[in-house]
């Protein structure tokens, strides 16, 4: 079963951690650099170069972090060179990732965000 996209009253259920881990960001047509500015087991924030901002429209896009693999994803907002993704995963991903995410807290890779 895929999760659905989180309501507005949902959206910041999970704990998200300040990242700042580089990524890759791939599409069909597309594969770049970015940097995940923060994430939740529900999604994250990224930043690409502005360079790339007007040749990119894609909505459905696959995020690849070191240390947590390959995430499906997609674009939910935009402003600038940032973007939110929400991750579009079965609910035993979602618990995988939860549990990843907090190793990495544990391992002081990332840190919890508050609020």
């Amino acid at each position: 079963m895929v999760m659905p996209v989180p309501t507005s009253n949902e959206r910041r259920s999970a704990q998200r951690y300040s990242c700042s881990a580089m990524a890759r960001v791939r599409t069909s047509s597309f594969d770049f650099s970015c940097r995940v500015v923060d994430i939740s087991a529900t999604g994250a924030k990224i930043a690409i170069a502005p360079t790339l901002i007007a040749s990119f429209r894609a909505d459905h896009w696959d995020l690849v972090v070191d240390d947590i693999g390959h995430i499906p994803a997609k674009k939910v907002w935009q402003r600038g060179s940032e973007f939110g993704l929400v991750f579009v995963s079965t609910l035993s991903k979602q618990t995988t990732l939860e549990k990843t995410l907090d190793e990495l807290a544990k391992k002081g890779k990332i840190r919890p965000l508050d609020g």
